[in-house]
C-alpha cells in the first residue's frame, strides 16, 4: 500500500499539509453590508457563511451533495439543515427563478472552477442583472432576475423554502431591473 502515489499525499494531508487555503472570511459581514438583507442566499462555504456572515438559504457545492443519503441535488445537510445543490442545471434554475438574491462564494470558485463561465452568459442574456463585490477570499455577487418564472420555477418551491423563492415577486418592482433595462454587470467596492 506504501507504493501507490495515494499513501503520501493522504499522509501530507492528515498531517494538515498541502491543504488548500480557504482564505479569511472574518470580514464577511463587511463585504456583504447592505446586501444582508436579500430575500434569499446562496453560498459556497456553508460553515464559513454561518460564522461569519449568518443564515442562508442554499448550498452550492458538487462535492457536499456526494456526502448526502441519498446524493442527490436539494437534500438538506444534516448539519445545518439546508438544501444543497451542485448540479450547474439546477444552480441555474434557481437563478434564473428567484428574482432577488445573494451569492457568496471565493473568487476561486467563481473564476478558478469555472462557474463564471457556465453560469455568466445564460444570466446575462436572460436579462439578469449582477452586481459584484470582491474582497480577499469573498466574492459577493447580487442577482436581479427579471420576473420571467417558467413552468421550471413550479417544482422549485417544492425543492426549496416557498417563501424563498417568492420573495420579490409579489412585491411589485422589488429592486428588480427595469423593463428594457440592459442587463450587465457592475463591480462594487465594499466600504
Amino acid at each position: 500500500v506504501a507504493a501507490t502515489d495515494f499513501t503520501p499525499r493522504a499522509l501530507e494531508l492528515a498531517g494538515g499539509e498541502g491543504l488548500p487555503a480557504r482564505g479569511d472570511w472574518s470580514d464577511g459581514a463587511a463585504v456583504v453590508e447592505d446586501w444582508s438583507a436579500v430575500p434569499f442566499v446562496a453560498t459556497t462555504r456553508e460553515l464559513h457563511h454561518v460564522a461569519h456572515i449568518g443564515s442562508y438559504d442554499v448550498l452550492f457545492s458538487q462535492s457536499r451533495v456526494t456526502e448526502l443519503d441519498p446524493p442527490e441535488d436539494f437534500g438538506v445537510d444534516p448539519r445545518t439543515g439546508r438544501p444543497v445543490v451542485g448540479d450547474a442545471d439546477n444552480i441555474l434554475r434557481i437563478l434564473h427563478c428567484v428574482p432577488d438574491g445573494l451569492l457568496v462564494t471565493s473568487p476561486h470558485w467563481w473564476r478558478s472552477q469555472g462557474w463564471e463561465d457556465r453560469l455568466l452568459p445564460y444570466l446575462t442574456e436572460n436579462g439578469t442583472g449582477l452586481s459584484l463585490r470582491e474582497r480577499g477570499a469573498i466574492l459577493a455577487i447580487r442577482w436581479q432576475t427579471p420576473n420571467t418564472r417558467s413552468g421550471s420555477c413550479d417544482t422549485l418551491s417544492r425543492d426549496l423554502p416557498a417563501a424563498a423563492i417568492d420573495a420579490g415577486a409579489s412585491g411589485g418592482d422589488a429592486g428588480l431591473i427595469p423593463p428594457g433595462g440592459p442587463p450587465g454587470v457592475t463591480a462594487e467596492e465594499p466600504t
